[in-house]
């Protein structure tokens, strides 16, 4: 009783307008993936660094620690993963710092550079899709480390 009749005009206008919606769709899914996977490395840092300060509190050494932060990055990249343990000797009852960072690019891509005062360098704190990940535990020392 209500059919509508379409104007000839109107052929093929929800596949334009697809074609200008596709891109921003996909744009959005992708970012959003790689929110995903940048969290899952924070969280990876953040554990790796309480597990070293886990360990360097009951007297393992900082190679030990060191180690055993790498080991416990879960799916990251060892060779990428920086550990800093201090201080070198312990007494008990010293706090015991295990910084741990990671430098996380966006869609696996290196360092692009952006433009600023160090136009032309690509270092991981002058970049458009890498980020460094950071993160750090203190505990006291339960034993004694010369």
């Amino acid at each position: 009783m209500f059919a509508r009749h379409r104007a000839a005009s109107d052929r093929g206008a929800a596949a334009v307008e697809l074609a200008l919606l596709m891109p921003i769709l996909a744009v959005l899914l992708f970012g959003i993936a790689q929110l995903g996977l940048a969290l899952r490395a924070k969280v990876s840092v953040t554990h790796a660094a309480r597990e070293g300060a886990r360990l360097a509190a009951v007297g393992a050494s900082n190679g030990e620690v060191i180690a055993a932060a790498k080991a416990r990055a879960g799916a990251l990249d060892a060779a990428l993963v920086q550990v800093s343990v201090g201080p070198a000797s312990r007494e008990i009852g010293d706090p015991v710092t295990v910084t741990v960072s990671y430098p996380f690019s966006a869609f696996g891509l290196g360092p692009l550079p952006v433009p600023g005062p160090q136009a032309g360098t690509a270092s991981a704190n002058n970049s458009l899709l890498t980020k460094t990940l950071t993160s750090t535990a203190i505990m006291r020392a339960e034993a004694r480390v010369p």
